[in-house]
């Protein structure tokens, strides 16, 4: 499962670039259940979502990748990009990265 919390909200996306976000249609989440002897079944999961938080104020774009078999257990890769502006823009400006 993929849920916002404190009001934030997701879209499934499958837009390759993911430069602009929606300004509406935001989920409060998205769940994804497999039986291993589903035709279904997959060994990896990847999903990208738009994201809204803070009543609009903050959005971006976030990527998984789910391991539900890795090694004795699961796991999960996320990658986050935010713009803290404000703005629904989300295309990476190497300029404006903010220091570790």
């Amino acid at each position: 499962s993929i849920e916002g919390v404190n009001g934030a909200g997701v879209i499934e996306s499958d837009d390759e670039f993911m430069f602009e976000a929606p300004q509406d249609g935001y989920k409060p989440a998205y769940t994804y259940q497999f039986a291993e002897n589903s035709p279904d079944w997959e060994s990896n999961l990847k999903r990208k979502y738009f994201v809204s938080a803070e009543g609009g104020q903050i959005y971006g774009r976030l990527e998984v990748e789910f391991f539900p078999k890795y090694q004795e257990t699961a796991a999960i890769a996320v990658r986050v990009f935010v713009n803290p502006t404000g703005s629904r823009n989300l295309e990476w400006q190497p300029n404006k990265v903010l220091p570790r």
